[in-house]
C-alpha cells in the first residue's frame, strides 16, 4: 500500500553555460523562479551578486535559520529550450543541485504531464522526459574546446583534421 502512495521525483537534466549538465528538481511547491545550491555555483564558477535585502529560506532547511543572500545567473538549456540568462537564488544547504520552481514554470508556460512523466513547453513543441534512475547515477561533464584545453594543461596533444584527411585515411589503398 505504501509504495503506491509515492512516486519518483520529477528531475530533468539542465545544461548550464553550454558546459555542464546538472539535475534539476521540478517543484510546483517552490514559489521561487530557480534555486541552485552553493556547491554547484562553486563547482561551475558561476558569478554571484549580493542581494540588497536577504530573504528567509522557507522549506529548504528544515527549520534552520538560514538566509538567501546571493543570486547567480547562467545560460540554461532544458531539452532544447534555451534561456540566455536565467537568474537563480543561491541556497547554501539545498540538497538538489537545482530546483525549477513554480514561478519559472509560469514564466515559460511549462506544464507537467504526469502520465508521460514529461515537462511540456506549451506552444513550442518541446517535451522533456524525466531523468531515468540509471541516467541519474551517471556523473559527467560536457566540455567545450576551451574547457577541455584548460583541464588537460599540456597533458594531451590536440590536432585538427579535415573531412578530406578522414576520407584519405579510410580510402582503399592499392596493393
Amino acid at each position: 500500500m505504501e509504495s503506491t502512495m509515492e512516486t519518483e521525483p520529477m528531475i530533468v537534466d539542465v545544461q548550464l553555460n553550454d558546459v555542464s549538465y546538472e539535475e534539476a528538481l521540478v517543484d510546483t511547491g517552490n514559489t521561487c523562479y530557480i534555486t541552485i545550491n552553493e556547491r554547484t555555483v562553486r563547482k561551475l564558477q558561476l558569478p554571484t551578486q549580493e542581494l540588497m535585502s536577504p530573504r528567509n529560506v522557507q522549506g529548504f532547511s528544515q527549520g534552520m535559520d538560514e538566509k538567501i543572500t546571493q543570486i547567480t545567473w547562467a545560460k540554461l538549456d532544458i531539452g532544447g529550450y534555451q534561456i540566455q540568462k536565467a537568474y537563480m537564488y543561491v541556497i547554501p544547504k539545498q540538497r538538489q543541485a537545482m530546483i525549477l520552481g513554480l514561478r519559472w514554470m509560469e514564466d515559460h508556460a511549462v506544464s507537467i504531464d504526469c502520465d508521460h512523466k514529461t515537462l511540456k513547453f506549451q506552444g513550442r513543441g518541446i517535451e522533456v522526459h524525466r531523468t531515468s534512475k540509471e541516467r541519474a547515477k551517471a556523473d559527467f561533464v560536457l566540455l567545450n574546446s576551451t574547457g577541455f584545453a584548460k583541464n588537460m594543461k599540456d597533458s594531451a596533444e590536440v590536432f585538427a583534421a579535415s573531412m578530406h584527411d578522414f576520407k584519405k585515411a579510410l580510402s582503399a589503398k592499392a596493393p
